[in-house]
């Protein structure tokens, strides 16, 4: 697998990470995971182009941890809203790499409340809930209006499903 990038969106304790880590061993990815930062809509985009340099240049792979779609989920439950229309993100990025795949992570809604629980009572946690990210992913998926391929870890716990998949993306 060369010159692919893969963004992995979802709630907390969705596995993510797991995927990311399994992504950077069998198929040597480069890992970014995006934070908040100020300039949101700059951030990213720098993180994009840092990705399209880095997979053109050295025909590497880019996994990227959360970008656009976290912002309109995390933005709708945080904030007023997000800073910038995701959708036109999505298709600004179809656009620019040949080879791109979003991944929502998207296991049983108890299992991403339990691992939120069990993080709040470590005081590792900066918010209280996560129903709502949940269902605003949930709602994404449910919509269909964008391209994805839904990962859920307790339906693949040894990623069998997940490679199968990826290496069609890449005949």
């Amino acid at each position: 697998m060369k010159n692919t990038l893969i963004i992995l969106e979802g709630p907390d304790h969705a596995g993510k990470s797991k995927l990311a880590f399994h992504l950077i061993e069998k198929y040597r990815f480069n890992y970014y995971h995006c934070g908040v930062k100020p300039d949101i809509m700059q951030y990213h985009l720098k993180v994009l182009e840092a990705a399209y340099k880095d997979i053109n240049e050295y025909n590497s792979n880019y996994v990227i941890d959360r970008l656009h779609l976290s912002e309109y989920v995390y933005g709708n439950v945080f904030r007023n809203g997000p800073k910038y229309n995701y959708l036109k993100l999505e298709q600004d990025i179809k656009n620019k790499f040949k080879k791109y795949k979003l991944i929502i992570c998207l296991p049983p809604k108890d299992i991403v409340i339990n691992g939120h629980k069990q993080r709040l009572s470590n005081n590792n946690e900066m918010f209280n809930t996560v129903d709502k990210v949940y269902d605003l992913y949930n709602n994404i998926v449910q919509n269909k209006n964008i391209d994805f391929y839904l990962y859920d870890f307790t339906k693949d716990l040894n990623y069998k499903k997940l490679d199968e998949y990826l290496e069609k993306l890449n005949d």
